[in-house]
This record gives structure tokens, C-alpha cells and sequence, in this order.
């Protein structure tokens, strides 16, 4: 992989980040090279345990692994869902000098300058649209400042809030769409291909 990388010039390279449970047995951990709609495993961890729900300090080390065989001119995104949504994570992506784009549940705690703290949940987005928050702060820590993609999905009533350490806009939703092609590489070891 580093020798295919080596010549990826200066365009964007999108990592993702996912868990998938085999035979109810063993977790697998996964960071992914998002190619054209395709997901290329780069590293990974097996442990053994009958949840998907992982801790950071579990897949810290991966991250590190990951930027070790990265160029070093490129510029990450890395793109993670909401059972990853950590301050932790977002910080250890920032310090290996990563954008990120990550989902967040609705039970954050956002403030925003001017007005009352909130959960996300509770702001009624309508469906088929999008807002963007500049300059935030998460939780009850303060992380930030961040940035927030939200959006009320018309095709299927989904709710994305996606965080970004960079301004969000509708790049900041497309490229947080990238991460399902994770899900197809973990569809190629199950049902798709390995079984």
C-alpha cells in the first residue's frame, strides 16, 4: 500500500474508521484507504469480545499504525461514525495532523456562542435540509472550537450531526458519505465473499 500511495501526489486521501462483528465472537477493527467506492483495508485489529462498541485507547494504536504508512504530503480526512464519536479521537486525529469528519449522536451537549447550551436532538431540523454551525463546542468539556453539519435526510428520515475541525458546509455531508464504502468492504468478508 505505501508503494501505490507513493505516487498519490497531493490529492485528498480519505481514511475510515469501523467495527464489524463476526459470529457474534470477535470484533473487528478496521481503517480503511476510501478509493473510488471502495474501501482498501490498510490496518486492522481481531479481539475477541461479542460487542461492535469499542473504546478509543482499544484502536488508538491503529491510528498511529495508519499514519506511519501515509505519505506525508497528503491530507488526510478521516471519517468515522457515532460509535466513535469521542473528544479523544478528535483530538488524536488532529495531532496526527488529520481533518476529520465524524457523526455525532444527538445527546451532545453543543454550545454555541449567543445562545443556551442544547442536545441536538432537540433542534427540529426539517426534513431535506441542511444547517451549519461554525465555532462550536461539544460536551460538557468544551471541546472545540469545532464545526457542525446538520442535516434531516428527505429519502429516509435519517439525522446526520457531523463534527468537522474544519468550516462545514454540503462538502462537509458528501464527505462524511464516503465512509459507507467501509460498510462493502465488511459486506466482502461476510456475505458478499468469505462468509
Amino acid at each position: 500500500i505505501q508503494e501505490a500511495l507513493s505516487s498519490w501526489g497531493c490529492h485528498k486521501l480519505y481514511l475510515a474508521l469501523d467495527t464489524s462483528l463476526l459470529w457474534a465472537r470477535y470484533c473487528v477493527i478496521r481503517i480503511s484507504l476510501i478509493y473510488r467506492g471502495r474501501a482498501i483495508p490498510l490496518v486492522w485489529q481481531v479481539i475477541e469480545q461479542a460487542s461492535s462498541s469499542i473504546a478509543f485507547t482499544t484502536y488508538e494504536a491503529l491510528l498511529d499504525k495508519a499514519a506511519t504508512l501515509l505519505p506525508r504530503h497528503c491530507e488526510v480526512v478521516f471519517l468515522a461514525d457515532r460509535g466513535f464519536a469521542d473528544t479523544a479521537l478528535m483530538r488524536h486525529a488532529t495531532k496526527l495532523n488529520w481533518h476529520w469528519r465524524i457523526r455525532i449522536k444527538g445527546s451532545f451537549v453543543v454550545y454555541r456562542r449567543g445562545q443556551r447550551r442544547c442536545k441536538l436532538s432537540a433542534y427540529a431540523l426539517p426534513a431535506g435540509h441542511a444547517h451549519f454551525w461554525q465555532h462550536v463546542q461539544l460536551t460538557d468539556e468544551r471541546y472545540g472550537p469545532v464545526y457542525l453539519a446538520l442535516a434531516h435526510l428527505a429519502e429516509n428520515g435519517e439525522r446526520w450531526f457531523v463534527v468537522s475541525d474544519e468550516p462545514t458546509n454540503l462538502t462537509t455531508l458528501d464527505e462524511y458519505g464516503l465512509r459507507f464504502d467501509i460498510e462493502e468492504n465488511f459486506l466482502d468478508d461476510k456475505s458478499n465473499g468469505f462468509q
